[in-house]
């Protein structure tokens, strides 16, 4: 199978307020919106925002997570906070990561691009794969 791009669809009851947050809280552009839909540019993935069907309103929860690979956990954290989000950073012997939330409750972390690629390498996925994967 060859992907050409890879997206999420997020139905949220926080629909204009996931566009701002993801928009003007992360600095994603909007690749195209119109008054049901907005797609959200993400690296080279997506995420569409979309009002929830009438019987869909129950909160994401934790059982998706959206990860991000960053150059700079810290960083990128600073940035979060400085900017009102409430993100904390947490450090694993695995690595490290920032955890905060978007307006409707999607769990969205931010991970370290170079030790994803590093931790590829070891359970033998090549530096393509890889390095796929560090876009954010």
């Amino acid at each position: 199978m060859q992907i050409d791009r890879m997206g999420i669809i997020l139905k949220t009851p926080k629909f204009a307020e996931c566009i701002a947050f993801y928009r003007d809280m992360l600095d994603f552009p909007i690749w195209f919106a119109n008054e049901s839909v907005t797609c959200i540019g993400i690296g080279s993935s997506y995420i569409l925002i979309e009002p929830p069907d009438a019987d869909d309103l129950k909160p994401p929860g934790e059982s998706v997570v959206v990860r991000l690979n960053v150059a700079d956990v810290e960083s990128e954290a600073q940035t979060l906070q400085v900017r009102g989000v409430s993100a904390w950073v947490d450090h694993f012997e695995w690595g490290t990561i920032c955890t905060f939330f978007d307006p409707g409750g999607t769990k969205l972390e931010l991970m370290e691009a170079k030790k994803f690629r590093s931790v590829g390498r070891r359970t033998g996925n090549s530096d393509t794969d890889a390095s796929a994967s560090d876009s954010n």
